[in-house]
C-alpha cells in the first residue's frame, strides 16, 4: 500500500453519505425560501401623496403577503428628493403610516433599500411627499422574519 492510501479514513464514503444526509435535513427544517418578487416598476409617473399601487381602494388592492410573517425588501429610487413613506392596511384599521429614511427625504436618483415587515392580513402600498417619476421600484417578498 502507498503511504497516501494508510491515511485514508476508514468508511470515508458512508460518513460522507451520512453527513450529506444529516445537512440535507438542517437546510430542509430551516425552509427558507427564494426571494417572491411581487411588484416591479419603472419610469413611472406618480402624483404628489399619492398610492403608488392602489390609487383606487375600490378597484385595486394593496400588496399582500404569500406566507406572512415575512419582509418586503423594497429597493426605490424616485427622480425628485422627497420623503417615501410605507402605507400599511390592517384588517378593520385605519391605515398607517410609516415613513422611510427616518423621514428625511430621499435624494433623489438615488437608490435605497428597506425591508417592511408584514403580518397576516396587512397590505402594503407606498408614497411619496412629492411628484416624481418612480425610476425604480422593485419588492420582494423574503421568508426569514420567523
Amino acid at each position: 500500500m502507498t503511504e497516501q492510501a494508510n491515511l485514508s479514513m476508514p468508511y470515508a464514503r458512508c460518513w460522507k453519505k451520512l453527513f450529506d444526509l444529516e445537512i440535507q435535513k438542517l437546510l430542509d427544517a430551516v425552509n427558507i425560501q427564494t426571494p417572491v418578487p411581487l411588484l416591479s416598476v419603472t419610469n413611472q409617473a406618480i402624483a404628489l401623496n399619492t398610492m403608488f399601487i392602489a390609487t383606487d381602494l375600490t378597484k385595486q388592492t394593496p400588496l399582500k403577503p404569500k406566507k406572512a410573517p415575512c419582509i418586503f425588501r423594497v429597493y426605490v429610487c424616485l427622480s425628485v428628493a422627497g420623503i417615501f413613506s410605507v402605507q400599511r392596511y390592517a384588517p378593520d384599521k385605519q391605515i398607517s403610516v410609516e415613513n422611510m429614511n427616518q423621514g428625511i427625504a430621499l435624494t433623489a436618483n438615488a437608490g435605497y433599500m428597506f425591508d417592511v415587515l408584514v403580518d397576516q392580513g396587512e397590505g402594503i402600498d407606498f408614497q411619496t411627499t412629492v411628484a416624481a417619476t418612480i425610476l425604480k421600484l422593485s419588492v420582494v417578498e423574503k421568508d426569514d422574519a420567523k
